[in-house]
Formats: C-alpha cells, sequence, structure tokens
C-alpha cells in the first residue's frame, strides 16, 4: 500500500511543477499579453475619442435642443463602456487560453481533479440550496471537479441572482464560491447556516424554521434553519464549525454560509474578482503564492471530508 504524501511533500511536488512546467507556459504567453493589451487601449482609446466629440457636439447643439444634448450624454457613457467591455473580452479569452494549458498540469498535483471552465452540468441541484434557492439568473466561471478517498467534491465560481418582486431589474443573491461535497450518509432533512448579517439576501430559505444552537459564540455569528432539529445538532458541531473555519481562512473570504440536504454539504463563500487568477501575467512569473492559496484551498476541502468521515458508511 502507497504510503500518503504529507502536506509538505504534497506543496514541494506543487511547487516543482510550477516551477518546470507552469513558468514555461506563460513566459510563451507574455507576448500575446501585450498583444491583448494593445487591443484593448486601443478600443477604450476610440471610445474616448467618440466621448470628446460627442461632448464637443452637446456644446454646439445645447442651445437648440436640450433632448438631443441628454442622448448624446448617454451615448458618451455608453461608447465608454462598451470599449471597455471590448478590452475585458480581449483579456478573457486569452486568460482561458492560458488556464486550458496551466489548470490541467495544477489538477496533475491532485489524485482525481478536473478543470472546467463556463457551464456547470448539474446547475438544476444549486436551485435547492438553501442560501440561493429559486435563483434567476447564473454565470459560471472556474469549476474543479474533485474526488478524495473516493468523496466526490465540486468547487463553482459563479454568480447568482433573482428578479424583485417590486423591480423589474435582478437583484445578486451571491457571488462567490459554492462547494459541493457528497455524502454517503443519509441527510433526512434540509439544514442551512447562514452568517450574520442577513440583511443583503432578501429571502429567508423555504420549508424551514429557526432553531437556537447551544454555543452562545456560535449564535452571535450564524443563524441556523432546519426542518429536522435532532439531526442539525449533529451536523452543526464545534469541530464543524472548526473545520468550516479553516475553509473560510483558506479561501480568505469575509462570509460563509452552508446548507445541508439531498445528501450534499453546500459550503456558500461570498467573494469578488478571479478566485483562480494563477495565470495572471500582470504579476511576477517567479511568485508561487497563487498557486500554493489555491492548493492549501483544496487541503482545505479533504480535511472537511476527513473530519465527517465521508469515506466510512457510518451513521450520523
Amino acid at each position: 500500500m502507497q504510503k500518503e504524501l504529507s502536506y509538505e511533500q504534497r506543496k514541494s511536488n506543487i511547487l516543482q511543477k510550477y516551477r518546470t512546467v507552469v513558468v514555461p507556459i506563460l513566459k510563451k504567453y507574455k507576448n500575446k499579453q501585450l498583444e491583448a493589451n494593445v487591443k484593448g487601449k486601443c478600443v477604450v482609446g476610440i471610445a474616448v475619442m467618440i466621448g470628446i466629440l460627442s461632448d464637443i457636439s452637446i456644446t454646439v447643439l445645447s442651445a437648440t435642443n436640450e433632448g438631443f444634448n441628454a442622448s448624446l450624454g448617454w451615448l458618451t457613457l455608453f461608447a465608454f463602456f462598451i470599449g471597455l467591455c471590448i478590452k475585458g473580452n480581449y483579456l478573457k479569452k486569452l486568460e482561458v487560453e492560458i488556464k486550458t494549458e496551466v489548470m490541467p498540469v495544477f489538477c496533475s498535483c491532485f489524485s482525481n481533479l478536473k478543470w472546467d471552465y463556463g457551464k456547470y452540468p448539474e446547475e438544476q441541484i444549486l436551485k435547492r440550496v438553501g442560501f440561493i434557492e429559486n435563483y434567476e439568473r447564473a454565470s459560471f466561471d472556474d469549476i474543479f471537479f474533485g474526488e478524495y478517498n473516493g468523496i466526490g467534491y465540486h468547487i463553482i465560481e459563479g454568480g447568482f441572482s433573482k428578479r424583485s418582486d417590486k423591480k423589474k431589474r435582478s437583484d445578486a443573491m451571491f457571488s462567490g464560491l459554492i462547494i459541493r461535497i457528497d455524502f454517503n450518509k443519509k441527510i433526512k432533512g434540509k439544514t442551512v447556516i447562514l452568517q450574520k448579517p442577513l440583511l443583503e439576501m432578501g429571502f429567508l430559505p423555504s420549508c424551514c424554521y429557526r432553531t437556537q444552537m447551544e454555543d452562545v459564540e456560535f449564535e452571535k455569528q450564524f443563524v441556523v434553519y432546519t426542518n429536522d432539529e435532532v439531526e442539525a445538532r449533529y451536523l452543526v458541531t464545534p469541530s464543524f464549525m472548526e473545520r468550516l473555519s479553516n475553509i473560510k481562512f483558506a479561501f480568505k473570504t469575509i462570509k460563509t454560509n452552508c446548507s445541508f440536504e439531498g445528501n450534499h454539504l453546500f459550503i456558500g463563500l461570498i467573494s469578488s474578482g478571479d478566485r483562480f487568477s494563477i495565470s495572471d501575467l500582470t504579476k511576477n512569473l517567479e511568485d508561487e503564492s497563487m498557486f500554493i492559496q489555491v492548493f492549501d484551498e483544496i487541503i482545505s476541502i479533504e480535511q472537511l471530508i476527513d473530519h465527517f468521515k465521508l469515506d466510512q458508511k457510518l451513521g450520523l
């Protein structure tokens, strides 16, 4: 039986791959990055010129037609916005191209980890998750499909929104990462843990009622909703919350929600920006910090699986 590698040994292996495989890939794309930046700046420059010409037109026409004046002002802003979007699109396409080469190298450092981008094939299951249930629109970025000791887990980067009853526009419900961990133990009910404050959510989990937990410090930070109070107390233990804090620390997020339902644990980590920018060419290519950060994030998920002993078919 092969001896399991220690954390330091695994970290050493991933750094070796970064230096010998990833850095040469990033160096290869340096010129393409410069080209994409130049194209983007040109597009934004053209948008600025359109804005300047529009301002001149506004000055000339303001005395005769105020309605036309106002519309030109909006066209200026719109043109500038389109320029920024096109620039962002250039850089995003390059990022995906780089990740297509880099991510398989990173994933090879784990026994069974795969990367995909832009689409989550099991999206329907997310509509039942307590902290984003019944969302109406979703967009996805990086997605990892992993397995540790026979237990599957997914890391899903995305944004979710829902239309307000009083507004025509969609309101953001959640933006960041969702970690889905499969349970081989039966979860009969639904338990949702929400970090305070709850004001920005605009909704509460359905089919659940609020229950008090015994830990006073826990109650100061979180609210628990469940339809099975006995099961919730088995699941939400001080040891579990410690592991959840480890994940929060590893992923460097300030707010965490989670939901036990349908033989899955879903963890929501609220964040902004690209969480997996290991192909960022604007940084020093010798900077290994982002690669190690993503490595530590995966390790924290493995530790949570170990906590629940999900590789053992035992009851809760």
